[in-house]
């Protein structure tokens, strides 16, 4: 089969090598002008890791990767434990495959070399306008007039879809309240003694840090999200004032405050949370949705736990 997905990401660029393993051509149509180093951590559990195993890329993954001892819970003020939850060995001794910590642009870099490798077929520059869906095929229309076919399509182009509104005529995402800023620091910019290997998950009234180590431990990703309701740009390359970040968390742990004072203040960013209403269904004959277009995932409030594959 010829398969079109709409998204670049490192959804669509994973389905695209999982269709690729099976067989199948795949094209995949990204808005962006070219591949863009954007976000920061992510936390991959077992399930993750097994599709990125099952592709290959294991020895390309796991010199970028850390390994985490735990999860640790820890009051925001006095770093008191509340509650810690095992990874390490025990974890893939368990489930058969390590939990790890990635810097998202280290995954879909990863992620686009294969699948380029494999003589998959991408199009930058290329924002998807409309599509029609016929009996034996799906044609999509971009910019310039420029159009392409396939048997069938995947919108996986993120909670703003473009296929989803198409499809479904249901787009318009919901502000949950909850921002989220995030940052990374270099581990050499810290103190010797600065955190172990976990996440550390610092939880305060109305808001949380969650902190851990990414690309072989030469970096310290932080994401931390609080409650604002002034706050709705959902951009994750906006910059912010670094002074409002270093309020929103003053009178924390020193783990904390330390890594807030150690960041790039230029490179202080934030982003609104966004969310959509559950769909009954999200597919047609030949047209379906995949990640955040089909069922978007917030960070986790009480774990920060992150969406492994986006």
């Amino acid at each position: 089969m010829e398969i079109l997905i709409a998204g670049a990401g490192i959804g669509g660029l994973t389905a695209g090598l999982c269709l690729q393993q099976a067989g199948h051509f795949v094209t995949l149509i990204e808005q962006a002008a070219t591949p863009r180093e954007v976000g920061a951590g992510i936390q991959c559990g077992a399930n993750a890791v097994h599709v990125l195993d099952s592709l290959g890329l294991m020895p390309a993954l796991l010199p970028l990767a850390v390994r985490p001892e735990k999860v640790a819970f820890r009051d925001y003020r006095s770093a008191e434990s509340l509650y810690d939850m095992p990874l390490g060995e025990s974890y893939e001794a368990r489930y058969g495959a390590p939990y790890l910590h990635l810097h998202r642009a280290d995954l879909h870099k990863v992620l686009l070399e294969a699948f380029s490798a494999n003589n998959g077929c991408i199009h930058f520059d290329a924002p998807l306008r409309s599509f029609t869906e016929a009996k034996d095929h799906v044609s999509v229309y971009l910019d310039g007039d420029r159009a392409i076919s396939g048997d069938c399509l995947i919108g996986a182009d993120g909670i703003r879809s473009k296929v989803r509104e198409l499809l479904l005529d249901a787009n318009e995402p919901i502000f949950t309240g909850n921002v989220a800023w995030r940052g990374v620091v270099p581990r050499a910019n810290l103190p010797v003694d600065f955190m172990d290997t976990v996440t550390t998950n610092f939880i305060g009234p109305d808001k949380h840090m969650v902190i851990y180590y990414v690309r072989g431990g030469e970096l310290v990703n932080f994401v931390g999200v609080v409650e604002n309701s002034q706050w709705t740009n959902d951009s994750w390359t906006v910059k912010s004032p670094w002074e409002e970040l270093q309020a929103d968390f003053y009178g924390w742990h020193s783990i904390v405050e330390t890594l807030i004072n150690a960041m790039d203040k230029e490179a202080c960013f934030r982003w609104a949370l966004f969310d959509h209403k559950p769909l009954s269904e999200w597919s047609s004959e030949r047209v379906t949705l995949l990640g955040d277009a089909a069922h978007a995932t917030l960070p986790f409030m009480a774990s920060g736990a992150a969406l492994a594959i986006e």
